[in-house]
């Protein structure tokens, strides 16, 4: 059994759209005097719905970077169970908008009525954290992403993985692009995971 996606799961309404927005625009205003920075945001805030954000995932943080950078409603794809074990751990995934993940099969199907809203999501292609860097991606992103036809935009966050400067986060985003229209899921997973590196690299000393 997977996550509804109806209007009021995770996270929807009124009320809910109004405390994320407060909630995430104190907290993104506090991250940015403390040197948060972020390099090619107006990808993420201008394009236009639905898309898929790709990008390495080694802290809890990532997300409430993401949504911070954004600046606009989005869903996060997904957590395990375990993070909705308690009524306190569903209160904080409703409020970040995450889809519970439980099958391949039912987190393509979740994903893509998200973006048949249209609604943009945010998946990361390792499908757990990795604090220690990039580890191996699944195919589950690519799959989504060759399902609904959407563009992708693909991101890098340092300074949340181990041994880098957690003084100096930063969030590089990338140019959005479509897949090929040959490619499939592993070849897809493979173009994700090179553009991703690639924004690593960019990010170096900045």
């Amino acid at each position: 059994m997977t996550t509804s996606t109806r209007n009021d799961l995770p996270g929807s309404g009124r009320l809910g759209a109004a405390l994320r927005r407060s909630t995430f625009g104190a907290i993104g205003l506090t991250l940015r005097l403390r040197g948060f920075r972020v390099m090619g945001g107006e990808a993420l805030r201008t394009a236009p719905a639905p898309f898929v954000i790709v990008c390495n995932h080694a802290a809890l943080l990532d997300s409430i970077l993401v949504i911070c950078a954004a600046r606009r409603r989005l869903a996060i794809c997904g957590a395990k169970p375990v993070y909705f074990s308690t009524a306190a751990r569903r209160a904080a995934m409703r409020l970040l908008r995450v889809v519970r993940v439980e099958s391949r099969e039912g987190f393509v199907r979740d994903c893509g009525a998200l973006l048949a809203r249209p609604e943009p999501i945010l998946v990361y292609p390792e499908m757990g954290r990795n604090p220690d860097g990039l580890g191996p991606f699944r195919e589950w992103a690519a799959q989504v992403v060759l399902d609904s036809g959407v563009a992708v935009i693909p991101c890098y966050i340092r300074g949340t993985t181990a041994g880098h400067d957690r003084r100096r986060l930063r969030l590089v985003v990338g140019e959005p692009f479509r897949p090929d229209p040959a490619a499939d899921a592993t070849s897809l997973t493979a173009t994700l995971r090179a553009r991703i590196e690639a924004l690593a690299t960019s990010s170096d000393g900045r």
